[in-house]
């Protein structure tokens, strides 16, 4: 009985949809739970999502965040499809942190369904596409990607479909899925584009007719190829042109070896020393070929342990379809993209786009795979006694189950505010309000207090140097005017920015404040040593002002008006 549960063969349709229905159940599941986490306070915003969803607010308020450098940037780089799908929302009432807490789940549910029938589709036992979609669905929710409703949670709801009509031979439908992923995360557009090129090759007849290549195509496929290609060029050309018209150029190898934030331990760490640089070239970093997290759940390792049974006599391995190999053309299309990415880096971002999403999307299936041929070897050798429901009752918790025991499942990294009254200040202050700070709390203004900020950590991308070379300005600029002792400085500063505000960490005074802050002593270590050197003339005016003009006071923080520090006191005999 447990052998013909996970052998190939006939079925009653009612199996096909059994497995269709466990496959939603879990990621509807795994999906709430990630839901509920982001409901669980007044002021939560996923990690990720600070970079894409401000800005939006514009979408529902067009006075929010005039001339603001960061909201215009990020809104000119942001992908046409992703703007217009939360300006689609913003119609309805729907705001853009709300649609961010909610589309995941959806997402989840469209990339679980899509993935079970193409796991059936490859290999025809529902168990084993139930595994995988269920193992496709724990890798998600363990990674930040879908979770972020950033572009990149578009990649497996829109990639897996195309990938699922295509093996069917509807190609039609997957053309449909193509114009839709590259308006939303054009690196892994254009890998799927090639991908029909690679497609409308007769990979076997190529072999054979290798010095006449050209009758190895599939003449009618061509058509599709070329139909790709012309949905690619319409739908990339609009993300790319404005951002690279408005903030361009972008940054280039040579550049970014001095840029901070591209060495090891900055926040686009793409450069190493050593050995250790041709380690992350294939497994790691931003630059790399593989995911980190390639193998988690730690039961996708079933995908290696498929290889030694590969040329062995499992009778399973037999029913296995031509169309697997749809992930290899995928893969080397991706390595092909991804050796283009370091050839013109930066110009076509980060080459590890092009390579992890696409080869991560055959581990769920080769794993599933593998333990659907274990549990029918072990079904066909003890067709008695309790071994079998033994495995049953050991492999479910551990399929299904054990990722609920760790600590951190789901993965949303959603960052909680904890500055309410700051936060509810600010958004009775007028829309052009400007905030200027040192503190990592700054990151989290724009999303909770709906106002601008001179500059934040999480908003410094060095990838448009026409936008990164005004962020590294107003950070030196801040830095100085922050520890300032100097009116005119002061005064310079404010009215060169038109600051409002400056929010103040209750530590920052202190003279390892600075070196102790990650981003600033990472980033900023030339300039660093010259502000430790003015704090230890004195206490700026900042710091000497802060009784007479806070206007906010929290455990941690004071949201001081920059307009009182540069007024004189008012004497007690006034």
């Amino acid at each position: 009985m447990l052998a013909k549960l996970f052998t190939p063969g006939p079925r009653p349709q009612r199996a096909w949809y059994v497995g269709l229905v466990i496959s939603l159940a879990f990621a509807g599941w795994y999906g709430y739970l990630a839901m509920e986490k982001g409901f669980s306070a007044a002021y939560v915003i996923q990690d990720d999502a600070r970079h894409y969803l401000f800005w939006m607010e514009r979408f529902h308020n067009g006075d929010a965040f005039p001339h603001d450098l960061v909201a215009d940037y990020l809104q000119s780089i942001a992908p046409v499809g992703y703007k217009l799908l939360y300006r689609l929302g913003s119609y309805v009432n729907l705001a853009p942190d709300w649609l961010g807490k909610v589309l995941p789940m959806v997402l989840g549910l469209i990339a679980a369904g899509y993935y079970y029938g193409l796991s059936v589709a490859i290999f025809p036992v529902p168990v084993a596409g139930a595994i995988a979609s269920v193992l496709l669905s724990q890798h998600l929710w363990c990674n930040d990607d879908v979770v972020s409703a950033s572009p990149r949670s578009f990649i497996y709801p829109l990639l897996i479909p195309l990938l699922f009509y295509l093996v069917r031979g509807q190609r039609l439908k997957s053309l449909l899925f193509l114009g839709l992923l590259v308006l939303f995360y054009p690196p892994v557009g254009v890998v799927a584009t090639t991908l029909y090129a690679a497609d409308a090759v007769d990979w076997g007849a190529l072999k054979r007719q290798w010095r006449t290549p050209w009758t190895a195509v599939h003449r009618g496929r061509v058509k599709f190829a070329i139909a790709a290609f012309t949905i690619a060029a319409l739908c990339i050309l609009p993300t790319y042109v404005v951002a690279h018209r408005s903030f361009g150029p972008v940054v280039t190898m040579a550049q970014a070896r001095s840029i901070p934030e591209f060495q090891p331990s900055g926040r686009h760490s793409f450069f190493r020393a050593g050995l250790e640089r041709y380690w992350l070239v294939i497994f790691g970093g931003h630059g790399a070929i593989l995911k980190r997290t390639l193998f988690t759940p730690a039961t996708l390792a079933g995908a290696v342990l498929l290889l030694p049974l590969a040329g062995g006599k499992m009778p399973e391995l037999r029913a296995i379809s031509p169309r697997i190999h749809i992930f290899t053309k995928l893969t080397l299309v991706g390595l092909g993209w991804f050796a283009a990415a370091y050839a013109v880096a930066f110009k076509l971002h980060m080459p590890g786009r092009y390579t992890s999403h696409c080869i991560m999307l055959a581990v769920p299936i080769l794993a599933a795979i593998f333990w659907t041929c274990l549990l029918a070897y072990v079904g066909r050798r003890c067709r008695r006694g309790v071994l079998p429901i033994a495995m049953v009752v050991v492999l479910v918790p551990i399929f299904f189950y054990y990722p609920l025991l760790l600590k951190k499942f789901p993965k949303t990294l959603y960052m909680t505010g904890h500055e309410a009254p700051i936060y509810e200040y600010l958004q009775r202050q007028p829309p052009d309000t400007l905030v200027a700070s040192l503190d990592y709390e700054v990151d989290n203004i724009p999303s909770f207090a709906k106002r601008s900020v001179l500059m934040a950590p999480e908003y410094a991308t060095p990838f448009h140097l026409g936008y990164y070379r005004q962020i590294r300005q107003r950070a030196n600029d801040l830095l100085q005017a922050h520890y300032t002792d100097d009116v005119e400085t002061l005064s310079n500063f404010t009215d060169a920015y038109d600051i409002d505000f400056w929010l103040v960490a209750k530590g920052a005074f202190a003279p390892d404040y600075l070196a102790q802050h990650r981003y600033w002593a990472n980033n900023y270590p030339d300039v660093i040593p010259t502000v430790v050197e003015t704090m230890g003339l004195g206490p700026g005016l900042l710091q000497t002002n802060l009784g007479r003009c806070t206007a906010v006071e929290t455990q941690r923080l004071w949201l001081v008006n920059s307009r009182c520090l540069l007024s004189p006191p008012i004497s007690a005999s006034n």
